[in-house]
């Protein structure tokens, strides 16, 4: 930002404030830095180089030196020498502040003027000089029109703007610092007040946007600070110890409130909130906080976008949700959420992941390294038996579509899910999509299978176990396909014997026990490659990109091949979308994903790695542009659109 603030607005404008221009702007930056470093480092060599006899320069001058001269400068030698050892043998374990040291998470000053009751807090660092903004920058600008589309949703947050993200950003950019905040404090009766905070690097510029936005109906004081107002309250601002405030007169108040240390908390000293941003990575460049209460009623009780992190956050036990974002160094986008549970509520509202007990993944190395998409998780007896307990028991969510299948099996199958059925399912399991075939135009050979693969089973007893679930399992798939289902009947797979039945031309459900492994797939390649022994998933590039440095031990892991899985979708006819047409390029540059749950007594943690593909790659990794479907031939009526409206987040509070 300090770049763009010693341009005109005229020419942010004509910049476009793009991603790719505020990247080149950090990257001047980052290399007049570098540039200057070398200077150094060039000017001390030639120094060092140019001093004669070493040796006896030395010795000339410790002859010139009085006594107590000498025993100082032999102290600081051995001084430097010592803190050269400690930088050399413990640097990992020094504060982040010192060179050498650990990473450090950006500053954050606007948290100690939020008010500690906040329900929400987001904070993005802007400090062009600080690494994560920069790659950050750089992952943006390899897909641009989806970051211009996340960016537009921004602009319409600051209460009193009617500007597109562009010419917000050529407003503020002038005065505007290296920390941006938004709060939503509560306000009574369900309602929120929203509050931002943003760092002001020129004090009469950011005045001068305060009168344009409040239009300075009302101007008073409060704790000696002025305070700019519109005719009703709903908008106001003033300059708090750095930053200019935004929001209602009343959030307004408050901040300057806590500024003033007298007698109003700060989310800054929050227990929960100090606690959380330490179980963070601290290689970030945007983070967000929901207090306990806060996580239940923008998650748990209000639908929106907000909802889908229920299963990471567990809302309704936990004392606090913290989310950094990031990226790696090779254009990752780094998300990472942490939960921590409440130990008087979790026991009540144990959540999906309660199921899953933590273990090593070994499965992925038996999978072919182009396998689509992989979820393992650990003991899958005890996790299927949680999960069908709490069917039993009512509950809803994750677990309530099994209650029917439960009452399934134990009518029409006479199986006996507790001693019979789960215990066979082994140590490890794991959900996998893999491909056909590598290409063509055949819409069977284009649509993968799904298998489902359990480790370490007793071969004998899943071999029993599988076998009486074949009855059920013929009986609930007629109604969905609309015809008879056959009988599963013994095929050979490979040399292994093998039970199967066609259930449609794409679908021939089949099982077998292939080694210690129990394997159901929606096609025997599935069983043919176990048996032959296909496997290397753990080995393949992006597999190991998107799942290093990942916990060791995990209660899920998940991968999912994007590139594949996109040109699959797009020759059984996603191409053919004008909607997915206008991004169809970019979401091919969106090369795989990656996600790992860890869940404790204590600690919910959720870690996902995005990767991106640059722009200017030498060698393209995604599959060609696809053929847009006649209608859309250039000429005709109907043309692909340039613009997509985004869609309605709906998050609570955040009208």
């Amino acid at each position: 930002m300090e770049e763009a603030a010693g341009l005109e607005p005229a020419q942010l404008a004509a910049a476009g404030m793009s991603p790719r221009g505020i990247l080149a702007a950090v990257r001047r930056r980052v290399e007049d830095a570098r540039y200057a470093a070398e200077d150094l480092g060039y000017v001390a060599g030639r120094l060092v180089r140019r001093r004669p006899r070493p040796a006896a320069a030395a010795e000339g001058l410790r002859d010139r030196l009085p006594p107590r001269a000498r025993t100082l400068l032999v102290a600081g030698v051995a001084g430097v020498a010592a803190i050269a050892a400690l930088f050399a043998f413990t640097g990992q374990h020094l504060p982040c502040e010192v060179p050498g040291g650990d990473s450090c998470p950006p500053p954050d000053n606007a948290a100690a003027l939020v008010p500690a009751a906040a329900l929400a807090y987001v904070h993005l660092d802007l400090d062009p000089g600080r690494h994560q903004v920069v790659r950050l920058g750089e992952v943006a600008g390899r897909v641009p029109k989806l970051a211009e589309q996340l960016l537009g949703r921004s602009a319409e947050l600051v209460p009193g703007v009617e500007l597109t993200f562009t010419e917000l950003a050529v407003e503020l950019a002038p005065w505007l610092g290296d920390e941006a905040a938004l709060a939503l404090l509560p306000a009574g009766g369900g309602a929120t007040h929203r509050l931002w905070l943003l760092a002001v690097d020129d004090p009469v510029g950011a005045r001068d946007f305060a009168g344009e936005l409040t239009g300075r109906a009302n101007v008073a004081e409060h704790r000696g600070i002025e305070i700019e107002a519109d005719g009703s309250g709903e908008l106001a601002a003033a300059q708090v110890s750095g930053f200019l405030a935004v929001g209602s007169e009343q959030a307004v108040r408050a901040v300057i409130d806590v500024g003033a240390r007298e007698g109003s908390a700060s989310l800054g000293d929050d227990p929960a909130m100090v606690e959380i941003r330490d179980e963070l990575p601290p290689e970030r460049a945007a983070e967000a906080y929901l207090s306990g209460e806060g996580a239940e009623e923008l998650i748990a009780e209000a639908p929106g976008a907000l909802s889908a992190l229920a299963p990471f956050a567990l809302p309704e036990a936990t004392r606090g949700v913290g989310i950094a974002l990031g990226a790696g160094e090779e254009g990752e986008l780094e998300l990472a959420v942490r939960s921590l549970l409440d130990s008087g509520r979790v026991e009540a509202e144990p959540g999906f992941f309660g199921a899953l007990d933590p273990f090593e993944p070994e499965l992925p190395q038996r999978f072919p390294d182009d396998s689509l998409a992989y979820v393992g998780f650990g003991d899958p007896g005890r996790a299927i038996g949680d999960l069908l307990a709490r069917a039993g028991a009512g509950e809803a969510g994750q677990a309530g579509g099994f209650e029917g299948f439960a009452a399934e099996l134990g009518g029409a199958g006479g199986i006996d899910l507790e001693d019979g059925l789960l215990p066979a399912l082994g140590a490890e399991a794991a959900f996998v999509i893999e491909p056909r075939a590598a290409g063509g135009d055949d819409l069977l050979a284009a649509t993968p299978f799904l298998e489902f693969v359990a480790s370490g089973v007793d071969a004998d007893a899943a071999r029993e176990a599988l076998t009486a679930l074949e009855a059920p399992a013929v009986a609930a798939i007629a109604p969905v396909v609309g015809a008879r289902v056959p009988e599963f009947g013994p095929i050979e797979v490979a040399g292994v014997e093998a039970q199967s039945s066609r259930v449609s031309p794409a679908i021939e459900l089949t099982h077998a026990i292939v080694d210690d492994l129990a394997v159901i797939a929606t096609d025997p390649l599935g069983i043919e490659r176990l048996a032959e022994g296909s496997g290397g998933l753990d080995g393949a590039e992006m597999f190991e990109r998107a799942t290093a440095d990942f916990a060791d031990e995990v209660s899920l892991l998940a991968f999912l091949d994007l590139r594949q899985l996109v040109a699959a979708a797009e020759r059984l006819g996603l191409a053919e979308d004008p909607v997915y047409a206008a991004f169809s390029g970019e979401v091919r540059s969106l090369l795989a994903l990656g996600v790992a749950v860890r869940r404790t007594s204590e600690l919910l943690a959720t870690d996902a790695r995005l990767i991106v593909e640059p722009r200017d790659a030498e060698t393209p990794l995604a599959p060609p542009e696809p053929e847009l479907p006649r209608e859309l031939d250039e000429g005709s009526e109907l043309e692909p659109p340039t613009e997509i409206e985004p869609p309605d987040l709906e998050l609570p509070g955040l009208p």
